[in-house]
């Protein structure tokens, strides 16, 4: 899978984006680049409609943003749902995968895989429903394909707060793991097969929802919007969207 893998950013997006961030309030609270890939590659693979209106304060914080002027607001915001759209029609078309080569893995690797993971728990906490880790059924008596969902939710939680992924890795499997860089390479390792067991239960799922929308024919649109024209723009200005950024 790795050796497959798909770059959904371009250098100029990147650039873009990067710019958006910079824009936040309170950066403390924004996510960053690397951390908004994940969370957009989350978003993606979620099978739920979940409006900018509420993602955007994630990537932004409450405060979100503070534009120069409506042409900035504009442009920067066109890109942001831009990268939004083509995660979606990846994730659709089932070009979307796992962003890392894991056979080459450096120490610069590792602090960008987990900034991405965070983005990515961040999106699937949105909905943790969907990945069952909310339910109060007994993990030793739920349905393998379920325990292997819960499990892949845990290794990205275990990527990003080793400490924490360790006790519930240990939890879920019943093998204890002598310490934290033992824990750690083990997470590191599964990652990506944890990665394509939520992104395969997300199109399972996504599939079945767009069948029970339209009474058993499955209309896997990529380009379908998300947000309504007379709804608030997620940028913040106080317009319409469509008096904003939905004019382009």
């Amino acid at each position: 899978m790795t050796k497959n893998k798909t770059q959904i950013l371009t250098k100029h997006q990147k650039d873009q984006l990067t710019q958006l961030l910079e824009l936040a309030d309170n950066k403390e609270e924004a996510l960053t680049l690397k951390e908004l890939e994940g969370f957009l590659f989350g978003l993606a693979i979620t099978p739920d409609v979940i409006l900018p209106s509420e993602w955007m304060p994630v990537v932004f914080g409450e405060k979100m943003l503070t534009f120069e002027s409506d042409e900035q607001a504009n442009l920067l915001m066109q890109d942001l749902m831009e990268v939004y759209n083509a995660h979606t029609r990846a994730f659709h078309k089932r070009t979307l995968r796992f962003p890392f080569d894991m056979e080459k893995l450096s120490g610069d690797m590792i602090d960008d895989i987990q900034d991405w993971s965070y983005g990515l728990l961040e999106a699937l906490r949105l909905r943790p429903e969907v990945w069952y880790f909310d339910s109060d059924e007994d993990y030793g008596k739920a349905a393998e394909d379920v325990k292997d969902i819960i499990l892949s939710y845990c290794i990205v939680l275990g990527v990003v707060y080793p400490e924490e992924g360790r006790e519930l890795f240990e939890n879920k499997k019943g093998k204890p793991i002598k310490d934290e860089a033992e824990s750690t390479a083990i997470l590191f390792r599964v990652l990506p097969s944890a990665v394509e067991t939520l992104q395969s239960h997300g199109a399972r799922m996504e599939e079945e929802r767009q069948r029970n929308m339209t009474g058993g024919i499955i209309d896997m649109n990529p380009e379908k919007i998300k947000i309504g024209r007379n709804e608030p723009c997620p940028c913040g200005s106080g317009k319409k969207y469509k008096k904003c950024c939905g004019m382009n």
